[in-house]
């Protein structure tokens, strides 16, 4: 059985703990359109990007894990992760933008759990533009 759960989600950072508890493994793709949007803000396709900040994973003996970037209808830029270990990008200064308009796939061959810390730009505040009282803020979702 594979499950993703998002454990942050703010307008500029998502934390995603996703895993895998088959002996054959299995993929798990998060959407950065469904999966990494608030309800109060709007995902714009080439526009809204995301970020690799880091990664920390395990893995049964001798099982891999894959995680690639979805780029022009395949996916690409492979991670190839074994055993247990972390990449911590964001304390070396940088992050891994390579691919950020695309979702992300993760493949395990075996039983895996892999938590991603990521950076969100360019999603969008909803705004409502609709006034049905002179309470209604016009700027705000829901209000």
């Amino acid at each position: 059985m594979s499950d993703k759960h998002i454990i942050k989600l703010t307008e500029s950072e998502a934390v995603v703990k996703v895993y895998e508890t088959a002996a054959n493994g299995a993929s798990v793709t998060i959407s950065l359109s469904s999966d990494l949007t608030r309800s109060t803000e709007v995902y714009e396709a080439g526009v809204s990007s995301v970020s690799i900040k880091a990664v920390y994973w395990g893995t049964k003996p001798n099982k891999q894990i894959n995680i690639q970037r979805a780029d022009n209808g395949g996916f690409e830029g492979d991670y190839y992760l074994v055993n247990s270990g972390f990449y911590e990008y964001r304390t070396s200064g940088f992050v891994d933008n390579v691919y950020p308009h695309g979702d992300i796939k993760i493949t395990g061959d075996g039983p895996f759990n892999v938590i991603l810390v990521l950076g969100k730009t360019n999603f969008h505040q909803k705004v409502e533009t609709a006034q049905f009282s002179i309470y209604d803020n016009t700027n705000a979702v829901g209000s």
